[in-house]
């Protein structure tokens, strides 16, 4: 029977639980030396760059290289200042590496900027853009190594090369600059051939000669450079199964019908002639050569074709029906591997008895050098017979690299989904030279992930094949299986394999019995055994350490020739297929991952067939809750021993750091090697009476919203929960996010959930709206453990990476109720209008609704209003510290808790003027980043009590010129007493609010200096903590000369050191005081160890009188000092009348990071890191309870010492 269909709860979505992001600090520099290295280095980078524009005539532009100290970030308002200077942020490359284009390449307002903050100049109370230049470590040029791709210096004299360019805010301002480049070539290369511009990629592909590449590798518009891909498919020697003809093959193709689904094979061609295919084929065409040549569509290589007889049949067996069900596309790109044009253009010119005589082979060798033009080669061949053909086979081979993949893709999708409605692709090609490196992914996985977002399509692509020959010794395969796949960066997966939306498959073994010619040789070997990892498959991880591939299929293996002492392929353990030459066969037989692939098209194609209306991401997810890995690859992988070398060879993904030990990550080296295993054709299609899948496709009007929880209900039966032995309960999850290259995070958002049992609904529901917007910590607190269903598979963790998941949920009986509940998790923003300050008639709004509704409508609701009244309702209805007044524009993260005082600090806002300021271009950029990327800490959002200031500041401001400008009207009319009188009223009244402002100015300036009294309290402080060990020696030193005799006994000796080292004995004791146990705290050698809950986990504190030492050498501070200013800072305890300011608080996180690091030596080892792993958690919970720790270790520390000191 179908799959049942089912839906969310009828409830209103409910806001996902939020993440607090972390900005690290940056360290305070000298400005004076800082500012001089900026500038000279500034100044360098400008001074090469007009060198470069004077001597290849460029267009005047500079891109540099911003490298920041680590762990710094920049902030919204310190990026806007950057773009004030002239310079656009245009690249993320790394955490700490920016990329900023200047159209003025002198960088005048950068170098004054710096100039300014070099010389001190003040900004009302601080030096000015300090924060801005101290992150900066330094700058440089983006230089020739930058650009040069992996083997560009291996071109040949004339050779093709793709130039990525770099990507800007607007799709317009990349096809200008396209454009720009695209006109710079003319003149600098051989020929311009193609190009391709989209959100995501920019790319040109040109024919250069070799000593043109300088000018590219200087070219400020380039990103980078590499060599065009070679669409690498292996062409082999094959057994063909002779004995079986075309009588012996049962045959029915009654089920090709007009509801049957299709599938494009983008590949070397089909043999559309072949018997077995004849009556699935449909349209035929080729996109490698451009337009007016028609090239031979059917399969020269055979690739194609037995890609293509496995998307119609899955696993080929000769004796069986053959009853095909999908129609089948062919899309060519190739006609198999090739090297060179010229050599191909020859091959076939062989192949098809075309006879040229040595002298027009080498003018034909000229012509694909570059050295003559095509009018004339065709002059100089003088042709005498088969002048058309010949013609026709040199054209194609001269143009058969200058389109490039990423356009033919998009010919290719747009050809076949337009006009026979195809939505599945098979892909079993990829670019060898490119294994994916966990950097920035390449053209063709981009355009990948843009079209299936596009089309509503699937890409199914082959994980690639790896050559151990090529990187190591052949002899040495047999011992080395399958360890190289976790310490050989290059069997990674490879371009496009990586995509991120697209199905990505492994090869596994088919066979365990390879074809031996006698039964008395031992000749040949496998590499595998029957349902193991294929010894030459690739692996993950993919983008943003996503799990790839995300299954495995059979695609057969090699083995190994005990003769020859090298791989082979083998009969036996290859995989069967279609032949493209009938002559020698019907079938053919051959092995790479490029036949697993097709195997998963197959699948999803009768998965259509069967829900035509399904979108990609249901079809993603029916797969994948349709697989299981395979026990006999899961035994690989357990059986891995540890051993000490293992683990140094380890790649870093593979390893896990438990508690200080180094091991493998066995989980993680299970799920990058197989996925989430190997796709069931009967699961996948049908649900039986045992076995019940349930299907949701939110999309459109049902699609689940940003930063929203969706509910659905998943009725139990009692039968099912009550019988006896273990039952599955999987869940799977795809969705398809938008991409962008040239951010750190290429996917712009993510996905996960939850699965909650014996909870009734309206209390998951309650949970849900409750918690929205907090921590982790606050749903464990909820829910006890056991109605939390823990998923197993890969883990929590490692699925949330990729845009494929899936969890599985086993029990045997329980009495948890029938229904279990599965979470899957928009914000607001408030334009608020503003009377005008001269015409008092007009209604200002400080941003254009409708460009704002433009740039982040995808993410968020926007609301606005031209009304005043609606300002005063809203003031009205509204808690104060809620509150979005006249001119301000607000941005109110999920649900809002007026119960927690903190919560306000979450709504960020911009005051009227500071828009007006910023420009709404800014403003536009400020709040796309903002919901694009979560965050909640930067600088141009304003915490409401700190803009509550600026707020009263405005108002008075306002009054002043309005009671200003009535009294220059007063003075001009007053001629009565009267007025007189009304005019000195008016006179005392602009005086008095005079002086509310210059107190205002008092006030922020006091607030500076404490600031800056507090800095050089903590020099102070430093200051005295170092000197602190010299004084403790020198007393030390004093008591030691004062000894007349030295101790000899045991007893004496350490009385002795108790004497004179009081402070650094730990001398174990019985008892701990009784107050300890109460709090749960456990005795250890003169130190205290208590745990606290913060997010669902207990973290271990530990204090001891080392604590105070650790303090003072990470920190240079004195632990007793900061921890009383703590105390008298919270006061009681009470939120209200704390008094934590930013240092405050960073004291706390210092603090708290060596108790926790004393206690756990396996956590990271800056507070920042530390800090990072955590969501955010209230700071008056967990510092009372330090606090407290702190008391007792200090109470039981000095109990200790006269204990010791007695004994002694």
């Amino acid at each position: 029977m179908e799959h049942l269909y089912f839906t969310k709860v009828d409830k209103p979505p409910q806001d996902r639980r939020k993440k607090k992001g972390f900005v690290p600090r940056g360290d305070r520099k000298s400005n004076i030396q800082h500012g001089e290295e900026l500038l000279s280095q500034v100044k360098n980078q400008v001074t090469e760059n007009n060198d470069d524009i004077r001597r290849f005539r460029f267009e005047p532009h500079l891109v540099m290289k911003v490298e920041l100290e680590k762990d710094a970030s920049l902030s919204e308002a310190n990026i806007s200042k950057l773009e004030s200077m002239g310079l656009k942020v245009i690249d993320t490359e790394e955490k700490e590496l920016m990329v900023l284009f200047a159209d003025d390449y002198e960088l005048k307002e950068f170098n004054k900027a710096i100039n300014d903050y070099k010389q001190g100049v003040i900004a009302r109370t601080k030096i000015e853009n300090e924060d801005l230049f101290c992150a900066i470590k330094g700058v440089s040029r983006w230089d020739e190594e930058d650009r040069r791709g992996q083997d560009i210096d291996e071109l040949s004299e004339v050779d093709y090369i793709d130039c990525y360019l770099w990507i800007f805010d607007s799709l317009n301002e990349t096809q200008k600059k396209a454009d720009e480049f695209i006109k710079n070539t003319e003149g600098n290369c051989v020929k311009y051939c193609d190009k391709y511009i989209s959100q995501t990629v920019a790319v040109v592909r040109l024919k250069i000669q070799k000593n043109q590449l300088p000018y590219f590798l200087k070219h400020p518009l380039v990103y980078k450079i590499d060599r065009i891909p070679s669409y690498h498919i292996k062409r082999t020697e094959r057994t063909y199964i002779n004995n079986i003809s075309l009588s012996d093959i049962k045959y029915n193709s009654d089920f090709l019908t007009e509801k049957s689904s299709s599938i494009c094979v983008i590949d070397s061609g089909i043999l559309s002639g072949h018997p077995l295919l004849k009556d699935a084929i449909g349209d035929s065409k080729t996109f490698y050569v451009t337009d007016g040549y028609t090239a031979n569509e059917n399969d020269i290589a055979g690739h194609g074709t037995m890609v293509a007889g496995i998307c119609e049949y899955g696993i080929i067996h000769p004796e069986d029906t053959f009853v095909p069900r999908i129609y089948l596309y062919s899309a060519k790109i190739h006609d198999g591997e090739y090297i060179g044009d010229f050599a191909l253009c020859k091959q076939e010119l062989d192949d098809e008895k075309i006879e040229i005589n040595m002298e027009q082979e080498e003018i034909l060798y000229n012509y694909f050098s570059g050295k003559i033009t095509q009018e004339q080669l065709f002059e100089k061949l003088e042709l005498k017979t088969r002048v058309p053909e010949t013609k026709s086979i040199i054209k194609k081979y001269t143009h058969m690299h200058e389109k490039l993949i990423v356009n033919q893709m998009r010919e290719i999708v747009a050809y076949f989904n337009s006009n026979y409605g195809c939505r599945i692709f098979n892909l079993s090609q990829g670019d060898l030279n490119y294994p994916y490196d966990d950097k920035k992914p390449r053209a063709w996985t981009c355009v990948l992930d843009e079209l299936q977002r596009e089309y509503d399509i699937l890409f199914i692509v082959s994980s690639g094949n790896y050559d151990y020959a090529k990187e190591h010794d052949e002899k040495g395969i047999l011992k080395d299986y399958p360890i190289y796949f976790y310490t050989d960066e290059q069997a990674r997966v490879i371009d496009p394999a990586a995509s991120s939306i697209s199905i990505t498959v492994g090869g596994m073994a088919s066979s365990s019995v390879p074809f031996a010619l006698r039964d008395e040789t031992l000749n040949v070997l496998p590499i595998s055994l029957k349902n193991q990892i294929s010894s030459s498959t690739r692996i993950g991880p993919g983008i943003q350490k996503a799990i790839k591939p995300e299954f495995v299929a059979y695609g057969g293996d090699n083995a190994f020739n005990t003769i020859l002492s090298k791989t082979s392929k083998n009969v036996g353990t290859c995989i069967m297929s279609l032949s493209n030459k009938l002559t020698e066969g019907i079938f053919s037989q051959d092995a790479g991952t490029s036949y697993a692939a097709p195997y998963v098209s197959h699948i999803a194609a009768l998965i259509l067939e069967r829900y035509p209306e399904a979108s990609n991401n249901l079809l993603r997810a029916i797969l994948v809750g349709s697989s299981d890995v395979p026990r006999e690859i899961e035994l690989q992988v357990e059986k891995l021993e540890d051993t000490e070398t293992f683990i140094d060879m380890l790649q870093p993904s593979f390893r896990l750091n438990a508690k200080g030990q180094i091991k493998s990550n066995k989980k993680k080296m299970l799920h990058y090697l197989a996925g989430y295993g190997y796709p069931n054709q009967e699961v996948a299609t049908d649900s039986f009476e045992q076995r019940v899948m349930l299907l949701a496709d939110m999309r459109q009007e049902n699609a689940i919203e940003v930063d929203k929880t969706h509910i659905f209900e998943l009725p139990i039966p009692r039968e099912f929960e009550s019988a006896k032995g273990k039952k599955r309960i999987t869940v799977s999850l795809a969705y398809n996010p938008d991409v962008r290259k040239t951010r750190m995070d290429y996917l712009g958002k993510t996905m996960s959930f939850e699965l909650i049992r014996g909870k009734s609904l309206e209390e998951v529901y309650q949970v849900c709206a409750s918690q929205a917007g907090r921590d982790e910590a606050d749903k464990a607190e909820r829910f006890e453990a056991k109605y939390v269903c823990k998923m197993e598979d890969c883990g929590k963790a490692l699925r949330e990476h990729g845009t494929l998941q899936k969890g599985t949920f086993e029990f045997t009986r329980s009495s948890y109720g029938d229904n279990y509940y599965l979470e899957r998790g928009i914000p607001i923003i408030l334009i608020m209008p503003k009377k005008d300050y001269i015409d008092k008639e007009k209604i200002n709004l400080p941003i254009d609704p409708q460009k704002m509704i433009e740039s982040v409508a995808e993410n968020v609701l926007v609301y606005y209003s031209n009304e005043l009244s609606f300002v005063d309702e809203m003031r009205y209805l509204m808690d104060e510290d809620y509150k979005c007044t006249a001119g301000m524009i607000r941005y109110y993260l999920p649900n809002i808790d007026i119960s927690n005082p903190l919560d306000a600090n979450r709504h960020r806002f911009i005051h009227y003027d500071e828009a007006m300021e910023k420009g709404e271009a800014t403003i536009l950029r400020i709040f796309r980043r903002v919901v694009a990327q979560d965050i909640n800490d930067y600088d141009n959002l304003f915490r409401y009590r700190n803009c509550e200031e600026l707020i009263r500041h405005d108002a008075l401001e306002s009054r002043f010129v309005q009671l200003k400008k009535k009294q220059e009207e007063s003075s001009q009319i007053a001629s009565t007493e009267n007025d007189g009188l009304k005019s000195q009223l008016e006179e005392m009244e602009l005086k008095k609010l005079e002086f509310e402002i210059e107190n205002s100015d008092l006030k922020d300036g006091l607030q500076q200096a404490k600031n800056d009294n507090y800095g050089l309290q903590s020099q102070l402080d430093s200051i005295q903590a170092a000197y602190e060990p010299l004084k403790k020696g020198k007393e030390a030193y004093d008591l030691v000369r004062q000894i007349d005799e030295y101790p000899k006994t045991p007893k004496d000796i350490l009385g002795f050191f108790v004497t004179v080292f009081s402070d650094r004995i730990p001398i174990k004791h019985k008892e701990l005081p009784e107050r300890c146990c109460r709090h749960g705290l456990r005795r250890g050698i003169m130190s205290i160890v208590k745990k606290i809950e913060i997010d669902g986990q207990m973290v271990a504190f530990k204090a001891s009188a080392v604590i105070p030492r650790i303090y003072r050498l990470k920190f240079q501070r004195d632990i007793y000092k900061d921890l009383r200013s703590l105390e008298k800072s919270i006061g009681d305890g009470n939120e209200e009348n704390s008094n934590l300011d930013l240092f405050s608080l960073e004291m706390f996180e210092n603090i708290s990071y060596v108790m926790a690091k004393h206690a756990d030596g396996t956590i990271p080892d800056t507070p920042e890191e530390w800090l990072d792993g955590f969501n955010t958690f209230s700071i008056y919970q967990v510092l009372p309870e330090l606090i407290e720790l702190w008391g007792l270790n200090v109470q039981t520390d000095v109990e200790a010492k006269k204990t010791s000191c007695n004994r002694a």
